[in-house]
């Protein structure tokens, strides 16, 4: 059975880094303030998307596991 998952973003601490859409570009892509948000919440792998999250630099992206 695949693990369910949530995404969060708090888009009033995204600052548009992109880094992201860098790692997980199939779930992640940015606005046109330049803010995250997803478009497919399966699009990439869940280590991908774990990397996508811890490596935003301002944190604005949770991911919580049910």
């Amino acid at each position: 059975m695949a693990k369910k998952y949530t995404i969060a973003i708090d888009r009033s601490v995204c600052m548009g880094s992109g880094v992201c859409v860098t790692y997980a570009g199939l779930t992640f892509d940015q606005d046109d303030e330049t803010r995250a948000r997803v478009i497919n919440l399966e699009g990439n792998s869940l280590e991908d998307i774990q990397v996508a999250v811890e490596s935003c630099p301002t944190g604005a992206i949770s991911l919580d596991l049910e």
